[in-house]
């Protein structure tokens, strides 16, 4: 399988059954589902779950498949592992499965910065809205080429 290059979306599919689902009302509504990217070398580096911002609860349904979406950019080349967890934090521990999932992330195939996605300039890489504001509205400059900025900064 190839890799995803850090510009594209990382998309990950989780089927969620429970083992007893033949209880009557069994749901898996009020479960948490938390990922955990780590490094190849076992470092966590993000921890995404179901009940962040405008997350998704988890349905009145004994199962269901849940897709995690994490808009690139994501992380530099590389091999990562994802953790899961399933349960209510500090309450209930439903189940766990470390390295449940290894992926790939491959060199970018539309490079965005002047330099290359590098270890020494972290593993996370985010794209920010930039803002910027001067009382004589300087910052309306155009964008700086794609070869960077040409001096130093003052």
């Amino acid at each position: 399988m190839r890799g995803v290059p850090p510009e594209n979306d990382l998309v990950f599919e989780i089927d969620l059954q429970l083992s007893n689902a033949s209880t009557s009302g069994a749901s898996l509504r009020g479960l948490v589902v938390e990922l955990v990217v780590l490094s190849d070398q076992g470092q966590p580096l993000l921890s995404l779950m179901n009940v962040d911002d405008d997350g998704r609860e988890l349905p009145s349904v004994p199962s269901c498949t849940m897709t995690v979406r994490l808009p690139g950019p994501t992380f530099i080349p590389g091999r990562y592992r994802l953790n899961t967890f399933v349960g209510v934090p500090h309450l209930e521990h439903v189940d766990e499965i470390p390295d449940a999932f290894e992926f790939e992330i491959v060199e970018p195939e539309r490079p965005w910065r002047p330099y290359q996605l590098h270890l020494t300039r972290g593993i996370v890489c985010r794209k920010a809205q930039w803002a910027c504001a001067t009382t004589d509205n300087q910052c309306a400059a155009p964008k700086l080429p794609r070869g960077g900025i040409g001096g130093g900064v003052s």
